[in-house]
């Protein structure tokens, strides 16, 4: 596919050149200099674009002239000359801002944003992409927004902070088709995987990896360095150091042809660490040594820290104390300069093995105690439970939707590589969540109890001190109600699934059961753990629109994706209940909303639907654009609702509810959240349903309708993601 890319381009060329000057030469260009970078051959790369920016001036199309000094900024960061890449950046910014281009601008200021990361100026480079964002949102450019999310992910991964990163790659992801932009996803997909990878999450990374390379079809060779990269991480991780040693090997040669240096340099690490584990010191020590130059020149500091903290085991174990203590002294710098809480850790565990062996005592008493509270710090990131449920249920939306064929091949090679049950674990997880909501709980209804208990003290003191009674009776109904529900709450929904959870995993702890035994209880504890869980988002969603209203983060939200996620939440119960679910929505609906609002909204009402539809039923959701606006419907044919209880549902003094057809039980708190919610993002709430007939649940969001480039049918984003 390269070569024809590349045989279509010199046609287009040839045709050019027989032709008047034009701006579709420029393009030719520029495409022909992107190629060249892309493959290596910076030369190459260099000319085509000297040629497209000569021939922009020679036509005096600033636009062009434009675009050839963002290309030609592009190519000095690739061979490390910031300096240039910086001038020519900024020359390029300035023409779109004169010209008022705000498309080209974003994309400009998300490359001046790579900028400042790569001179280490972190907290720069983020506000920017910050910035692209929120100027993106009010031109509706979603590539420029994807781009940025996709950036500042890859800052939180080296940072540690996984669960930000998830959701901005998540976000990143649903901005574009993958079809259309498969290499994109592959790069988004292997970030995905290191996540996957540092969270402990060992098969889905292996799976999600698989899919990059299947995405990365045309077999990019930047692309396919990085996956290897990562696969390496992978079988290393779990001690297939044979298999670890062919990726990285193969990453490396890859990262050579590009010539990319971080990936290279990257690969070089990740190899040397492999040799370490695989107790082959000197192969590793003569590997790190033989590219100290090239450490040495590169502005990364996450890459020096690494090589660092690699060096310093190997010397220590070598027995070179003193040179070992220099190589983790300059880790552990350059970590805290990066803030790599992983190698800040690693670094500071074995300075204070070398201080030790030193006879510094007190140093190595400060390093060590430093090394575990970096330790019990990547501990709770690691074991976050609900960060791990989510991605779970995102990564089985995207199986269900996506690439099918080869997630099948991905789970039959798994079988060969993990061996284990994972029964034990699952029954660990369950009675760790059933202690967290138990905790949440407890706290969540002691602050609102103590809450009711001084608004009722207040007004007792009021009347007491003869002030004026007019609106207290009225307040104190309302307390008095509000009290009521929360002692409701405790004593039946949320006490019952409690209870059913606990002897559950009592007797999931037998040790005589059979696995499908053992299958059929967990299923059925997670489905209470889950609807608990759902509970209580209501619960302190509610709690905290009743304290200060909520200020909705509104994002590009594509309902066909929030729309799959609460499609499998639920996949138990419709199964249980033999519902129907059909989805009508086009992956082109995209809301301009908060996500976890629209998350909460379907939740609810298909929630709702679920409970309200009889054995056999049917429920059918749908999401459309009209006159700038985004219509999201729910209908069932459930018992229906009578006039008068659509009043009661709407009403914000009380809480209603009913039992479902097999007697589901609920708090009443659902729909009017919903309701609340829709409003707060600038939607409305309208029911329609006949008793005996059905229901239908509508609401309305104001559409975020993308800008399209207006210069070039080229996708922007494979010139823009590193």
């Amino acid at each position: 596919e390269a070569t024809n890319r590349l045989e279509s381009l010199k046609e287009a060329e040839n045709i050019f050149k027989a032709n008047a000057n034009n701006s579709v030469g420029i393009e030719t260009y520029l495409e022909l200099g992107n190629y060249f970078l892309t493959n290596a051959n910076s030369d190459s790369a260099l000319l085509y674009f000297e040629k497209a920016r000569h021939l922009s001036n020679l036509l005096n199309d600033r636009f062009y002239t434009a675009r050839s000094e963002q290309e030609l900024g592009k190519y000095y960061l690739t061979i490390g000359d910031t300096e240039t890449a910086r001038n020519y950046a900024t020359s390029a910014k300035d023409i779109y801002t004169s010209m008022k281009d705000t498309f080209w601008l974003l994309q400009q200021l998300n490359f001046m944003a790579d900028l400042e990361i790569a001179e280490g100026n972190l907290e720069k480079g983020i506000q920017l992409y910050t910035n692209v964002i929120s100027k993106g949102l009010k031109t509706r450019d979603s590539e420029a927004i994807s781009i940025a999310y996709y950036n500042i992910a890859k800052i939180q991964i080296l940072q540690s902070r996984f669960d930000e990163a998830f959701k901005n790659l998540k976000t990143s992801k649903s901005l574009f088709s993958t079809n259309k932009y498969r290499e994109l996803a592959a790069k988004i997909n292997n970030k995905l995987g290191f996540v996957y990878i540092a969270l402990g999450m060992d098969s889905l990374s292996y799976h999600i990896l698989n899919e990059s390379l299947e995405l990365n079809s045309a077999n990019n060779p930047e692309i396919l360095s990085e996956t290897n990269l990562f696969l390496a991480s992978f079988f290393q991780k779990i001690k297939k150091l044979d298999m670890a040693l062919s990726s990285i090997e193969k990453s490396i040669e890859l990262a050579g042809l590009t010539g990319n240096e971080s990936l290279y340099l990257s690969g070089i690490n990740k190899k040397a660490d492999i040799l370490y584990n695989n107790n082959q010191l000197t192969e590793s020590k003569n590997l790190i040594e033989k590219n100290q130059d090239e450490i040495q020149k590169t502005q990364d500091s996450g890459i020096k820290a690494e090589y660092y903290e690699i060096y310093s085991r190997i010397l220590y174990q070598l027995g070179d104390i003193n040179d070992a203590a220099g190589a983790a002294a300059i880790a552990y710098e350059e970590a805290r300069k990066s803030r790599n809480l992983i190698l800040k850790q690693k670094s500071a565990f074995t300075l204070g093995q070398v201080m030790n062996e030193r006879g510094q005592f007190i140093s190595a008493s400060r390093f060590l105690l430093l090394s575990n509270q970096f330790k019990d710090s990547l501990a709770i990131i690691v074991n976050n439970e609900i960060l791990k449920n989510e991605i779970n249920k995102y990564e089985h939306v995207n199986s269900s939707t996506g690439l099918t064929a080869n997630r099948e091949s991905t789970r039959k090679n798994k079988s060969s590589i993990f061996s284990k049950d994972d029964s034990n674990n699952r029954i660990q997880n369950l009675l760790i969540i059933s202690i967290v909501l138990l905790v949440i709980l407890i706290s969540f209804f002691s602050i609102l109890i103590f809450k009711g208990y001084k608004s009722n003290r207040k007004l007792y003191n009021d009347l007491s001190l003869g002030k004026s009674v007019s609106g207290k009776n009225d307040e104190l109904e309302k307390l008095a109600v509000l009290n009521n529900k929360i002692f409701s709450v405790i004593s039946h929904d949320l006490r019952s699934p409690i209870i059913s959870i606990k002897d559950s995993i009592d007797f999931l702890r037998q040790e005589e059961l059979d696995e499908e035994t053992k299958k059929e209880a967990l299923v059925l504890s997670e489905e209470l753990a889950e609807a608990t869980l759902n509970l209580l988002d209501n619960l302190l969603g509610w709690a905290k629109n009743q304290k200060k209203k909520v200020d909705p983060k509104k994002v590009p939200v594509k309902i066909l994706d929030e729309i799959n996620q609460i499609e499998y939440l639920f996949k138990s119960s419709l199964a249980k209940k033999e519902i129907n679910f059909t989805v009508d929505c086009d992956e082109n609906v995209v809301a301009l909303a908060d996500n976890e609002l629209i998350n909460l909204a379907l939740r609810n009402l298909i929630s709702n639907a679920v409970k309200f539809t009889p054995r056999g039923g049917n429920i059918h959701i749908s999401g459309s654009s009209f006159d700038n606006k985004i219509v999201v419907s729910v209908k069932d044919t459930g018992i229906g609702i009578s006039k008068e209880d659509q009043s009661k549902i709407l009403s914000p003094d009380l809480f209603f509810t009913k039992n479902g057809t097999e007697n589901e039980s609920g708090s009443g708190i659902g729909l009017k959240l919903v309701n609340e919610f829709v409003k707060i993002m600038g939607g409305e709430l309208k029911i329609e349903s006949i008793h005996g007939q059905g229901s239908k649940f509508l609401f309305t969001l104001p559409e975020f309708i993308a800008k399209k480039n207006p210069k070039s049918t080229e996708p922007v984003f494979k010139h823009t993601i590193n």
